[in-house]
């Protein structure tokens, strides 16, 4: 008889925004820190370097809907609020906080500028009142904007996930040209807003821009059996705009995540944003207790993703027989530093990735 083998099957991705840092608040937050799961995966774990687009590339790309960073998800997350896209470009309109700091202007957007679904709606109705149809902003049930447009836009921001705290890049020559006027505009309209006004006086960060993400048309997802788990609200959306079930993330892992799932631990993510290194050490270690040692223990295989580092971590449970790579402080130690090679298909003992 001949002998039957299992059947190859992708292992468990973990997409874990802010797992490594930049340098500074990595040295900050980790001083006296042991992680031993995190530590032996860094030691004898396969590095990886990608793309560096954030949490919704990261999504798109593994869902079908993007490539190399990109995140055209706009119509998908319009189609997620019971809204048909059609033949028509979109972008996710999004309300930010550009805040001046030493390094540049830093954008602050989600839950650091929430508005009350009355401010959004006031602001809504100045926007559109004022430019009409130079900039005709849709509102969904939800609360959410989108500007739809018979030709594309072009503009190519990166989406909140990889934007937010980052200071903004020198814009093109593009942009300059043609819609920094528009720009200019919109921030003196908002900045003058008896909405803004009041959240100033309430000692809330002002809406003083827009953020324009996300372009691209509608296109039928490609078929995939991605089982997703999550909490963050837009893979939720997302995962509703695809057709796709998306279920929530337990609290720790207990073996619920299947093999080849897709699974969003967003712990570290607004910490990491904002470079609140204690929060950020308190997040770490609450991964470490509730999945990294878990999933160490149980001998699965799977990928740890950080999409803005643009780094993934490979394991498979034979790596831990490496035990000439000893572990070491993460304090003290680069997690990176091997990260610039690309990881072969197949390992040293002939296993495929």
């Amino acid at each position: 008889m001949r002998a039957s083998f299992p059947r190859y099957t992708a292992p468990m991705r973990f997409i874990v925004p802010y797992l490594f840092p930049p340098g500074r608040l990595r040295d900050a937050a980790l001083a006296g820190v042991r992680l031993p799961a995190l530590e032996t995966l860094c030691a004898r774990g396969r590095r990886q370097t990608g793309a560096a687009g954030g949490l919704e590339a990261a999504l798109a790309e593994l869902l079908g809907v993007g490539a190399q960073g990109s995140a055209p998800l706009a119509p998908y997350l319009l189609k997620a609020e019971g809204m048909e896209p059609g033949d028509t470009w979109w972008l996710r309109v999004e309300a930010v906080h550009l805040q001046v700091r030493r390094e540049g202007l830093v954008p602050m957007m989600g839950a650091a500028v929430a508005m009350t679904a009355a401010e959004a709606a006031a602001l809504h109705a100045g926007l559109t009142e004022h430019f009409g149809a130079a900039l005709p902003l849709v509102a969904t049930p939800g609360g959410d904007w989108y500007w739809p447009r018979t030709t594309p836009l072009g503009l190519d921001l990166p989406p909140p996930g990889a934007a937010t705290g980052r200071a903004l890049a020198p814009p093109s020559i593009r942009w300059m040209i043609g819609w920094q006027k528009l720009m200019n505009e919109i921030q003196m309209l908002l900045h003058d807003h008896p909405v803004n006004r009041a959240r100033e006086a309430a000692g809330q960060p002002a809406i003083n821009s827009l953020w324009l993400w996300g372009e691209g048309r509608w296109a039928p997802p490609p078929l995939t059996a991605a089982k997703i788990y999550a909490d963050h609200p837009l893979a939720r959306q997302l995962a509703l705009g695809l057709g796709l079930a998306c279920r929530p993330l337990p609290g720790r892992w207990d073996g619920t995540p299947v093999r080849s799932a897709i699974v969003v631990l967003d712990g570290l993510l607004e910490a990491g944003q904002y470079g609140d290194a204690w929060a950020w050490r308190a997040a770490l270690q609450e991964l470490e207790r509730d999945w990294l040692a878990p999933l160490l223990k149980a001998g699965r295989r799977c990928v740890l993703h950080d999409p803005q580092s643009g780094t993934l971590l490979h394991w498979r449970p034979m790596m831990a027989w490496k035990f000439w790579r000893r572990t070491a402080p993460l304090a003290v130690v680069n997690p990176l530093a091997e990260a610039a090679a690309p990881v072969p298909s197949q390992d040293e003992f002939g296993n495929r990735f």
